[in-house]
């Protein structure tokens, strides 16, 4: 029987929101855009692990799983492997370039997924973004990279996202020979279980701010959820006050209610997943937060789709509890219509200080682990929500204290002294996101401040270090001295020195560089050609004058030939390596200070000593501030012979990557803020709408009264520019906040780029009042006699 009684109440409150005439259809179809709207924000952030996971696994469906290191060992004398490869990471314009180098030596050598053959000496197989690239005038600097023969176009199976930038490039029979590139292929495709974790060069930082971004807009979502969810609420009242007269008792109220409600959001629900599934053909390969999707990558995962299906209605059904919980309908009226309770301030502050308590809590100036970045994102959620939570004891504040003023004014400020908890929860969502937003790019602002800075000496010069088969060395320092930007070309030689007549190990590092990359790189300070010096004399096994043999191993094994010989000067001063800062450039072709002995030898000092063909070569330039043409010149000096060179990180290629990295961060902030800005405007227009709506019999009375349309047009843009300033200095506030406390953990100084934060705010207040302007033709309709006369 009480299963009956309670089919029967939720039977009723379908009938109420489906077939209550023209006004309930009207209540219905603004709720269910509202939670739409909201639906198609949070199911693309649920595809959010699909989109990653598909993407991880094309991208790594074509790594290259080599012998020797990292694969099985190459035996010496073995037969040649049956394809060579080699994967470079390049650029162009800051977008990354991924080129594969391939040479297959048998017929039986693997293929890649999804490729029907490899390119051949000469050719080149292509992504479709990177064709049209190439194809289009912008694309000029990068052609020379791919002069070869277009053959074919790499399949969606190895390309992360519709806009990567890839190539699969024909290699000649040199890149086998010693000193390329070459490295002999078992297979395509990552390891089981490879591929993941931070191979994917996220920093902890920029992970941190992720995963605040994806807080910062998604939580206004709920809140526009739970507010559209109370769409004429005081009609809604009224129909329950009917349901009292005619019998019912509070509980099947409530029970009415709440099934009016997901009724709404139900179909809601069902049309934002329509929504869905169309829009996601129509943004693939669009750009979005500086990545692109495939059209299947947008795909909610099982869990998030779920939560997304169960979320969205109780969310609803919770706010329309809650705004029943103090509500007593009776059968000749609804208590709620008498003066509200004031409300409570020490609650509403405990949420802010909650967060800023837990954010605090995470110290400075250490790594960010899991446990922390899960207190900054928990901490920073509760300070956002206690923006919305905040803003409506200070709009009624205001409002109760303010006295006087035009007409428009004062009937704007009596509408919020009787009702000001529904102005600023419209407003509440929007000042979420702003707070998010200002937050973030404080953050994203002071981290790019610290990023490819200059010097002390105010120079924006770097070190370009690459090492350089010795067979193409003056090709490539040719290619690069037409540079504009690109000055002290210097080269290194690296040679191994063996005692004559000694066995197989050499004893001493020999390296041959001239004076000025001397005193560079070495404590020495003065130096004159022909001059030679000793470092890491302690472990140094050659002495002046003593015989040095350069051999040369055909085969790689102990059998090897003499191609020159050298006699160590009679005077060797001492010299040490000057230390490297963390992550710094290789200083002589080795990865830090000597590890066994080492004599650097100026060009004199060597004399016409015969040096092996294929000996180490380094080449280091100064190169000072490059405009982004020259640096692609500096990059196809280099592309001329790709697996005869290999460029180390760093330096001017990479000088700007970090902050790409970072401005790409901060446009994607400016398109999420916008997009849920976007979001939140027609969550407000919607409920305009209905205020109007629902107010329409007393804002007629008073154009009947002699108030002129344009006192009222007025009053309601008050009402709306009151809440808004002062959710506007809320957010400002809070932002700031927030974002020193981000800082303070980074160990960054705060840095306000007052010019974005002045944007984001005036976008804010933009929305709100466009919205107000575009409910003016609506007050019009409403406020007619007839209107009046139909009541």
């Amino acid at each position: 029987m009480k299963v009956a009684r309670w089919v029967n109440d939720l039977a009723i409150g379908v009938r109420l929101a489906v077939g209550g005439g023209r006004s309930a259809l009207i209540r219905l179809v603004l709720g269910a855009i509202g939670v739409a709207t909201a639906v198609v924000a949070l199911l693309g952030a649920a595809s959010t692990t699909t989109i990653l996971e598909d993407s991880q696994h094309r991208r790594t469906a074509d790594e290259l799983v080599t012998a020797g290191p990292g694969g099985s060992p190459v035996e010496p004398g073995a037969a040649p492997a049956a394809l060579y490869g080699w994967a470079d990471k390049s650029s162009f314009r800051g977008e990354q370039v991924e080129i594969t180098y391939l040479h297959a030596t048998r017929p039986d050598h693997p293929m890649p997924p999804g490729v029907d053959r490899l390119p051949g000496p000469g050719e080149v197989v292509l992504s479709p973004a990177l064709a049209r690239l190439l194809d289009s005038p912008e694309g000029e600097l990068l052609r020379p990279r791919f002069q070869g023969e277009r053959v074919g176009e790499l399949p969606k199976d190895v390309l992360g996202e519709p806009t990567t930038l890839k190539a699969y490039v024909g290699a000649d029979a040199s890149f086998t020979e010693p000193g390329s590139n070459g490295t002999p292929v078992e297979r395509f495709g990552a390891a089981p279980g490879g591929g993941g974790g931070d191979g994917d060069g996220r920093s902890p930082e920029l992970m941190l701010l992720a995963l605040l971004g994806a807080v910062v807009l998604l939580l206004p979502v709920f809140t526009f959820v739970a507010t559209t969810s109370r769409i004429a609420g005081a009609q809604r009242d009224r129909r329950l006050s009917a349901l009292r007269l005619v019998g019912s008792d509070a509980r099947q109220v409530h029970r009415i209610a709440a099934a009016e409600s997901l009724v709404s959001a139900v179909l809601g629900l069902v049309l934002g997943a329509g929504v869905f599934l169309v829009a996601r053909q129509l943004v693939e390969g669009a750009e979005l937060f500086g990545t692109s999707f495939y059209a299947t990558d947008l795909t909610p995962d099982l869990l998030g789709g779920a939560l997304v299906v169960l979320t969205v209605p109780a969310v609803a059904l919770l706010a329309t509890l809650v705004a029943l919980r103090r509500t007593i309908v009776e059968p000749l009226g609804v208590v709620r219509q008498t003066k509200p309770v004031r409300r409570r301030l020490w609650w509403r502050l405990l949420l802010v200080v909650a967060g800023a308590g837990t954010v605090f809590a995470v110290g400075s100036g250490g790594p960010l682990e899991d446990g922390s970045r899960a207190l900054v994102v928990v901490g920073s959620a509760l300070l956002l929500v206690g923006v919305p939570v905040l803003l409506p004891w200070l709009v009624e504040r205001f409002a109760g204290r303010v006295r006087g003023g035009a007409p428009s004014w004062q009937l704007a400020i009596r509408r919020l002294q009787l009702d000001s908890g529904t102005s600023a929860r419209v407003v509440g969502g929007v000042a979420v996101v702003l707070t998010g937003a200002i937050a973030l790019l404080t953050v994203l602002t002071a981290t790019l401040e610290g990023v490819a800075a200059p010097d002390s000496s105010g120079s924006l010069s770097s070190t370009l270090v690459a090492a350089v088969d010795p067979r193409v060395l003056a090709d490539v320092e040719k290619s690069l001295a037409t540079v504009p930007a690109v000055r002290d070309v210097h080269v290194v030689r690296l040679l191994d020195g063996y005692p004559a007549g000694s066995g197989q190990s050499p004893s001493d590092d020999i390296v041959v560089v001239d004076c000025s990359l001397v005193t560079q790189l070495t404590t020495a300070r003065e130096c004159s050609d022909g001059q030679a010096f000793s470092v890491a004399e302690g472990n140094a096994v050659l002495r002046s004058g003593a015989a040095v043999e350069f051999r040369r191993s055909p085969t790689g094994g102990p059998d090897f030939e003499v191609v020159g010989t050298w006699t160590v000067p009679g005077r060797l001063d001492k010299a040490e390596l000057v230390p490297l800062p963390p992550g710094g450039l290789p200083s002589l072709g080795m990865p830090g200070a000597a590890r066994r002995g080492m004599i650097i030898a100026t060009p004199g000092a060597i004399g016409g000593a015969k040096l092996p063909v294929d000996a180490q070569a380094t080449l280091r330039a100064e190169v000072d501030r490059p405009t982004s043409d020259q640096l692609e010149l500096i990059r196809n000096a280099f592309a001329a012979h790709p697996w005869r060179t290999a460029v180390y990180p760093g330096g001017p290629f990479d000088a700007g990557f970090e902050r790409k990295s970072m401005e790409t961060a901060q446009q994607a902030l400016y398109t999420g803020a916008a997009l849920t800005l976007f979001v939140a405007g027609f969550s407000l227009l919607v409920l305009a709408f209905e205020q109007i709506q629902e107010r329409r019999k007393p804002l007629a009375m008073l154009v009947a009264s002699g108030v002129g349309l344009g006192v009222l047009a007025r009053s309601l843009l008050w009402q709306v520019a009151v809440p808004i300033v002062l959710g506007v200095g809320v957010s400002v506030l809070t932002g700031l906040g927030m974002a020193a406390l981000i800082l303070r953990i980074a160990g960054l100084p705060l840095s306000v780029d007052w010019l974005g934060v002045g944007a984001l705010a005036g976008g804010a207040a933009l929305v709100t009042f466009a919205v107000t302007a575009m409910t003016l033709p609506f007050l019009r309709s409403a406020t007619r006699l007839t209107s009046l006369r139909a009541e």
